[in-house]
């Protein structure tokens, strides 16, 4: 029995790195996505699953639009969505009619003054360094921070990432005009998730031979 459980503990792990890789697949083409991952930890019997994020960065790619952006280094965006603070890595950058700046999905960037208001309508620009640059002047600076611990960060879907642990301010350089996109390796996630269907089928084998040896000692036992 210590082995039909061991092995449907497993099957519940490998269950959840099958769903990692899919979303991982799902999201090769999504800009500022980090690959999401599955670690076994095992105690005795129990098989306990542990995600994570892969925060190496994607590919930087010049679109020559001024509202893409792009963090170049270890950094994340700071985004305000219904009151709580989200993170992102590349995404589009617009000035609100209210004059904050804005991604597609209507979140706020967050700025080091928070006074920061800029013109809709006009034009502006995006120093390495996150200065806010309209009609010659510095309108402010767009926060950066850094994640400590990659085991804190979650992600929300399309791109855009919760951080549950201590942040600081990231030195990394903002690129406008400019996306990252996806760290996902199709063919990787390919190869593991045939390894990880093999796992199940072996685990499957096991189950069974594990019952079947049950399954005869009970038989045996009866006939006492």
């Amino acid at each position: 029995m210590e082995g039909i459980k061991k092995a449907f503990s497993a099957m519940q792990a490998y269950s959840l790195k099958m769903d990692a890789i899919a979303s991982n697949l799902a999201n090769v083409s999504t800009r500022g996505y980090k690959k999401s991952g599955i670690e076994f930890e095992i105690d005795g019997s129990d098989i306990r699953p542990i995600s994570y994020v892969n925060l190496s960065p994607g590919d930087l790619e010049s679109t020559g639009s001024k509202n893409d952006i792009a963090a170049a280094g270890g950094g994340f965006f700071e985004l305000s969505q219904d009151g709580k603070k989200v993170y992102s890595r590349s995404g589009k950058i617009y000035v609100s009619e209210s004059g904050s700046l804005v991604d597609e999905a209507g979140r706020t960037y967050s700025t080091y003054d928070e006074k920061s208001s800029l013109s809709p309508g006009v034009s502006f620009e995006i120093s390495r360094k996150g200065e806010i640059i309209q009609e010659g002047k510095i309108a402010g600076k767009l926060k950066m921070i850094k994640a400590e611990d990659s085991l804190s960060v979650k992600p929300l879907g399309g791109g855009v990432y919760e951080i549950n642990s201590e942040k600081k301010a990231s030195t990394g350089d903002i690129l406008q005009g400019y996306v990252e996109n996806s760290n996902v390796n199709p063919v990787e996630e390919m190869a593991s998730m045939i390894r990880v269907m093999r796992e199940f089928e072996r685990l499957e084998k096991t189950i069974s031979q594990e019952n079947a040896s049950v399954t005869k000692m009970l038989s045996s036992m009866g006939k006492f």
